[in-house]
């Protein structure tokens, strides 16, 4: 299977062109990444100029496609460990060792994946144990549930501010080090 692709003001298009069978799921894969990478909200897999699909071609095209249902079939492991790896890398690049305490923490929620982590810096993280962080984790996720991301993110950033407090009291010359905003990714 061969493709190619052209990108427009409203998304991106890609052409396969040749036959698509079971062995070229892994670059189907590959092409479906690549052009979801860019951001783009929409995208077309034109498949006029394709000799021969057989059934796994088919499949694959069904489960790559189409991001909701690709997500419905990722085992809950695999999602919590992807939202866990993108968790720490946002962390690691927007957060981490950026506050002279090293008292940084992130909220971070996935809409996809309906998966949320908080990382807590080094300085915060040894003296809190992970449990310690269920009641802010449980705050986000109930007004979650029922639709209501921004309330759930407010009542997380509560409870992460008194385990900050409890356990490193603001002090009379600290400076606010970090964005207190949404980042979206």
């Amino acid at each position: 299977m061969d493709f190619e692709s052209s990108t427009s003001s409203d998304g991106i298009e890609a052409r396969l062109r040749g036959r698509l069978e079971f062995t070229d799921h892994d670059r189907l894969r590959d092409i479906v990444r690549l052009l979801e990478s860019d951001g783009i909200k929409r995208m077309v897999i034109d498949l006029k100029d394709l000799e021969f699909i057989d059934s796994a071609g088919l499949g694959m095209l069904l489960i790559m496609a189409w991001r909701p249902l690709r997500l419905m079939l990722t085992p809950a492991p695999i999602k919590a460990a992807r939202v866990h790896a993108r968790a720490l890398t946002c962390f690691r690049i927007g957060a981490e060792g950026r506050t002279t305490g090293r008292t940084g923490v992130l909220i971070y929620l996935s809409l996809a994946e309906h998966r949320a982590e908080i990382i807590a810096d080094e300085a915060i993280a040894s003296k809190v144990a992970p449990e310690v962080w269920g009641d802010a984790m449980h705050a986000l996720l109930g007004p979650l549930r029922a639709g209501q991301a921004g309330d759930g993110m407010v009542a997380a950033i509560g409870k992460v501010g008194a385990v900050l407090a409890e356990h490193l009291p603001r002090k009379d010359n600290d400076e606010n080090e970090l964005p207190d905003r949404v980042i979206e990714v």
